[in-house]
């Protein structure tokens, strides 16, 4: 890995090669590295003459999520989730990979198509849809780790927040059940875990 003026390089060992039909696919790690941006790829077959293969790679910075919104959603899933942080933004320019992944295991199981979106004023900011609970690994009534990964591979977790899975349900009976057209009637909506996400609740 290196930059095209050659002001810095970082070197790797390739773990794997395989060969697929004719042509063979080499594995290594990035390197870890302080530099961030623009970098060219080089192989070296005998370790020492290095070729640049003319391919990009992105080297950034881990970005720092702190907050989720909504906190949780009902076990089916379909959420709208805002994640915000800083170091997201800069990624999406490239055409990550960006996704959200609820619970912890195989990526293919638990992560989600993830939008970055640039909220302005340098902030930044994740949005997905989260999925069933069920898929996630959990019930109704308990929360799984929330972590955002840029390139679809690695996964940076939320600080000190997870995503609530919740399955309410209504009586059907409201108190009262009738009200004049210009608004401002208060009712009384009766049912079970409706204060899951605290004062959060709305109605249509």
């Amino acid at each position: 890995f290196a930059e095209s003026d050659g002001s810095w390089t970082a070197q790797t060992t390739v773990t794997a090669v395989t060969q697929v039909q004719n042509q063979y696919v080499f594995t290594c790690t990035a390197p870890l590295s302080t530099h961030t941006g623009n970098v060219t790829l080089q192989v070296a077959i005998n370790g020492r003459e290095s070729t640049d293969v003319g391919i990009r790679f992105v080297l950034y910075a881990i970005p720092a999520l702190n907050n989720v919104e909504p906190s949780g959603g009902l076990v089916g899933g379909k959420t709208l989730v805002n994640i915000t942080g800083s170091g997201l933004t800069a990624l999406a320019v490239f055409g990550s990979d960006a996704r959200c992944r609820f619970g912890v295991g195989a990526v293919s199981l638990y992560s989600t198509p993830a939008t970055v979106v640039d909220t302005g004023n340098g902030a930044s900011m994740v949005q997905c849809i989260s999925p069933s609970a069920s898929v996630a690994g959990t019930t109704a009534g308990h929360s799984v780790e929330l972590s955002v990964s840029l390139n679809g591979v690695d996964y940076t977790s939320v600080i000190n927040t997870t995503f609530h899975y919740v399955s309410f349900s209504l009586t059907g009976v409201l108190s009262p059940a009738a009200g004049p057209i210009d608004g401002n009637s208060e009712t009384i909506v009766f049912g079970d875990q409706l204060d899951a996400f605290g004062s959060t609740l709305g109605t249509n």
